[in-house]
């Protein structure tokens, strides 16, 4: 059953709607790996995907370019965050980000049912 579903784009919203402390966001950035695993333990969920990302395109930068995308997966007590950095415009980045997400879910919800 799908429960809700979160667009925190601000990080207002990360820090209101999903309890991630402002200092994680000051200390790592909202691209970060920290921020992706906050976002999955925000929720009271068995399953979650947070994704967050310079998609472009602009606002990357030499650190974090476009296309630097983090994706957290929560499956019940498990928590796993992925790293990736897609080419392409706007649209293809968040393509692949949506489509890599799920797989990794699928991957995680198999190894769950063994």
């Amino acid at each position: 059953v799908f429960k809700e579903g979160i667009i925190s784009y601000s990080n207002v919203s990360k820090v209101q709607r999903l309890n991630i402390e402002k200092n994680i966001i000051d200390i790592y950035g909202a691209v970060s790996k920290e921020v992706a695993e906050k976002m999955v333990l925000g929720l009271d969920t068995e399953v979650a995907i947070s994704t967050t990302g310079i998609a472009g395109p602009t606002g990357g930068t030499e650190e974090k370019p476009v296309g630097l995308v983090y994706v957290g997966i929560k499956v019940k007590e498990k928590v796993s965050t992925f790293k990736f950095n897609f080419k392409g415009d706007r649209s293809r980045i968040r393509q692949k980000a949506v489509l890599h997400s799920l797989f990794e879910l699928y991957k995680m919800l198999e190894e769950d049912e063994q």
